[in-house]
């Protein structure tokens, strides 16, 4: 479930997304995407259905973990930004990487959690490590407003992943436009 919801906590992925109206560009929410996913550890799904001209949207997903994850399995978050969709994107972020059970009881514990609890049946943040079980996310709606508070005016590509001794196992890429 991390990788999931650390894609959304970084929200919190372009040209795709993009709003024009007066040479402004408004904040939206833009692709999300499964990037990596190793079958014999994950089955993972999401379906997101855009609201208000991609100002929001409607976020289900479903993950299933066939192995228990602890701080042996990494979690890294990058995200990066360009001025304008035409150019090419740079570092806006590098999260250190960070082991799963310190990450639930750091970003996901302080910035995820309670904004997700209600809508799923996500681990809370001290049940680490977390033992092989299916965990959803049910009609979450996700308001690109909200993400203002975190990222400067941009385009972003947020790439989150779940790694095992240095190789990916699953990953999924998130783009967001703050105007």
């Amino acid at each position: 479930m991390s990788v999931c919801l650390v894609n959304l906590f970084a929200l919190l992925l372009v040209s795709s997304c993009v709003l024009v109206q007066s040479g402004q560009f408004n904040s939206s929410i833009g692709q999300i995407a499964k990037t990596h996913e190793d079958k014999t550890m994950f089955e993972s799904d999401i379906k997101v259905k855009y609201q208000d001209e991609k100002a929001s949207a409607k976020i289900n997903g479903e993950l299933k973990i066939f192995e228990n994850l602890d701080n042996d399995w990494k979690v890294n978050i990058t995200i990066l930004v360009a001025k304008t969709p035409l150019l090419p994107y740079s570092m806006h972020k590098d999260y250190p990487v960070m082991g799963v059970c310190d990450l639930m009881g750091s970003l996901y514990k302080n910035f995820l959690y309670a904004k997700i609890k209600d809508y799923s049946n996500a681990p809370d943040p001290s049940s680490c490590p977390l033992a092989p079980q299916n965990f959803y996310l049910k009609d979450y709606t996700l308001h690109a407003t909200e993400l203002e508070k975190y990222f400067p005016t941009g385009f972003y590509k947020i790439y989150g992943e779940l790694l095992k001794d240095k190789e990916v196992k699953l990953g999924y890429m998130m783009e967001i436009v703050i105007g």
